[in-house]
């Protein structure tokens, strides 16, 4: 196998355990959990669906950890991390890191801190198995491919060949030539906690429905040989640190997070530790406080996230971040404030302060936050009389009833044109009942309509 951006290895950071498939190799298939991995050693990391079952037995808990470090039989574990025990073996890698066995499930403490260490542990990694047909640990890496021989004839390109015995053979091409979405609609893509593990691996080898996929730092390849457009975010895109200024990283990081939010979550709290690797890889970048999932730099314009439409979200029961935070909602998000900003789009409110609350991972969940800020504000607005012509209204939450007022604060403007004349992006909030002065996020509003500075007010906030 090749090198591809080989990690350094003087401060490399290594899983806190791994699975040695060589303990008892002489007389056995069998494993062993072991921690205090020797520097410099290789391991693979495999990137698998659970499934709907919970799989207690392959999953290492404060009762099941002793036996797991004594010896696991390789007849118990479920196919996927057999096959990918079998992958690793036939590129001599001694050692594997699968989630459910090397981290305590039951064990917020041991969960908090593996989840913070993520980064390392998928980009140091050798090589990464991605079991991306199998919905859950028993399908396994393997599928015999469902397309029949001569499948969709008048689109294939034919080539027939006549051996040395006489015997003929036939070999047919596909016309059509996919990229990186060959990817993106398979049972792991669909998991959001893959997502962040796909960008920072630094090799990773897809098995899919009908074939295997390289995928590397430095390119992108199918088993059928096929040249294949490059995807608009691959891991040498996300993992580059020639990022031109704060804006473009900014920009990149939006695009992360919305590709993110599309994808299924098991536990709404983990919407944040489920992307905090990548955050962390991003925070060496930006040097700025890390606002449960947005920056302080750029804060004004990143605020200006919306729900595009689709399926009917609750409201969580469980907190998970505050209202101005897309992680507050989960579902997809996007953007309503162009990026990377340019320099027709100016800030109108000034952000004072913000603080957010959160455990030994700053990456990870958090527990409380708000932001102070002072711009132009118009109170007690009815949302009735909103979303006329040209003024566009997107609740967080569509399907609820209305507050009976909203209010409005102006985040920029842009210069559109001589016919549309200025584009105004609002946040629409509404009273919390939490403190005086306090408001909380309802939804966002984009506005083509006049609007005169006496409709408004300079108003000092906190939202919550």
């Amino acid at each position: 196998m090749g090198r591809s951006d080989t990690a350094a290895g003087g401060n490399t950071i290594y899983p806190t355990r791994v699975l040695d498939l060589e303990t008892f190799i002489k007389d056995s298939m069998d494993i062993q959990l072991i921690e205090n991995l020797t520097p410099g050693s290789q391991y693979a990391t495999l990137s698998h669906c659970w499934g709907s079952s919970s799989y207690k037995r392959y999953q290492a808990t404060t009762s099941t950890l002793w036996s797991l470090k004594e010896r696991i039989p390789y007849k118990d574990l479920p196919k996927t991390y057999c096959d990918a025990i079998s992958v690793c073996r036939a590129f001599k890698i001694r050692y594997l890191w699968i989630d459910s066995l090397c981290i305590i499930q039951d064990s917020k403490e041991d969960w908090a801190r593996e989840a913070a260490n993520m980064a390392h542990v998928y980009s140091n990694s050798y090589l990464t198995i991605s079991a991306d047909w199998s919905s859950n640990s028993d399908g396994g890496c393997f599928k015999t491919s469902s397309r029949e021989p001569g499948e969709d004839l008048l689109n294939a390109i034919r080539v027939t060949n006549v051996h040395s015995n006489g015997q003929r053979s036939c070999l047919y091409f596909s016309r059509w030539v996919g990229d990186h979405l060959d990817l993106d609609y398979t049972h792991l893509a669909r998991r959001a906690w893959v997502y962040q593990e796909r960008l920072l691996s630094r090799r990773n080898l897809h098995f899919t429905q009908d074939q295997l996929f390289w995928e590397c730092r430095s390119g992108f390849a199918g088993e059928d040989m096929m040249p294949r457009k490059p995807g608009t975010l691959v891991p040498a895109q996300v993992l580059s640190r020639d990022w031109d200024d704060i804006d473009n990283a900014l920009y990149l990081r939006c695009r992360i997070v919305k590709n993110y939010c599309g994808a299924k979550i098991t536990f709404p709290t983990d919407r944040l530790p489920a992307i905090s690797a990548l955050a962390n890889l991003t925070a060496n970048h930006l040097c700025c406080p890390y606002l449960a999932g947005l920056w302080l730099e750029g804060l004004w314009y990143t605020l200006s996230w919306y729900r595009p439409g689709g399926r009917e979200v609750e409201r969580p029961e469980d907190y998970i971040a505050p209202s101005w935070s897309w992680a507050s909602v989960n579902a997809g998000v996007s953007w309503l404030i162009g990026l990377p900003i340019t320099n027709s789009a100016q800030q109108k409110v000034a952000i004072q302060d913000a603080v957010v609350k959160h455990g030994n991972d700053p990456f990870g969940q958090v527990s409380d936050g708000w932001i102070r800020v002072t711009g132009p504000f118009i109170e007690n607005v009815d949302p009735s009389t909103l979303g006329k012509t040209l003024d566009y209204v997107y609740p967080d939450y569509p399907h609820e009833t209305p507050p009976g007022k909203v209010h409005c604060l102006l985040l920029g403007e842009k210069i559109v044109s001589d016919n549309f004349g200025v584009e105004r992006y609002f946040l629409l909030l509404v009273t919390s009942s939490k403190g005086p002065n306090m408001y909380e996020r309802w939804g966002m509003r984009l506005t083509f309509s006049a609007i005169t500075s006496e409709q408004w007010q300079e108003k000092t906030i906190t939202i919550i």
